[in-house]
């Protein structure tokens, strides 16, 4: 039990540490914030198949909520992207919630099922949308 502590608190440090290691190299940024941002991804993955047994396509519907709203919040009200991130995990966090509430009532395929339309609904909803399209089109 105690190693599982020394690594996190060792990985912990090591990751504090490196971007002030690297100065200035914006390509090892960039694959930090990607083994990052594919964690997280894991692990939401991980928390609907591994504990609940279903099957979710829905994650990027989410992902992409968080980040339009990062985005938007960015580019329109020149909000900065750390409260952006804050805000647009919140909204994330509460359709997620408020959308699939009703959808854990469905098992096996037909969650799998209702998920990917949901997410499919949110890509034609956010793709046509003139608002969201003015503030993306400069990214």
């Amino acid at each position: 039990m105690l190693k599982k502590h020394v690594f996190a608190i060792v990985l912990f440090a090591a990751l504090v540490i490196i971007p002030f290691t690297i100065g200035n190299n914006t390509d090892v940024h960039n694959v930090i914030i990607y083994m990052l941002i594919y964690a997280m991804v894991g692990e939401a993955w991980n928390l609907i198949t591994g504990f609940t047994g279903q099957t979710s396509f829905g994650h990027a519907a989410y992902f992409g909520i968080g980040a339009y709203t990062s985005t938007i919040l960015l580019e329109n009200f020149h909000i900065t992207p750390w409260i952006g991130m804050l805000v647009g995990g919140a909204i994330a966090a509460l359709l997620a919630f408020v959308v699939n509430f009703q959808m854990f009532r469905l098992k096996g395929h037909y969650f799998a099922i209702a998920t990917l339309c949901v997410a499919e609904i949110l890509r034609v909803i956010f793709s046509k949308w003139k608002y969201v399209a003015q503030a993306t089109a400069s990214h």
